[in-house]
């Protein structure tokens, strides 16, 4: 075992991969920073804010998919039950 060993137990380098129980007891000490400009930080506003409205845009979907098979379900139920009329054949022969 050399000086340097024992230096490496007490003393975080940048660059070198930390466990999270040093990171813990010691504080995080190098936070990366970088610059970037306007243009490009509005554009990575913009991708984010574009793959945010994919996503709701699809949960919307699914949601409207459920609504109308819960429609269809209950509307079923009804007819079953006799809440609801029974379809009038002559109407259906109409459309």
């Amino acid at each position: 075992m050399n000086a340097l060993s024992l230096f490496d137990n007490f003393i975080r380098y940048p660059y070198k991969d930390q466990t999270a129980i040093s990171g813990y007891l010691f504080g995080d000490t190098y936070t990366p920073v970088r610059v970037i400009s306007d243009t490009q930080y509005q554009e990575i506003l913009k991708a984010q804010a574009e793959r945010e409205v994919a996503v709701l845009e699809n949960q919307r979907n699914r949601y409207l998919t459920h609504i109308e098979q819960l429609d269809i379900e209950l509307t079923k139920v009804k007819t079953e039950a006799g809440l609801l009329p029974a379809a009038d054949p002559e109407e259906s022969k109409d459309s």
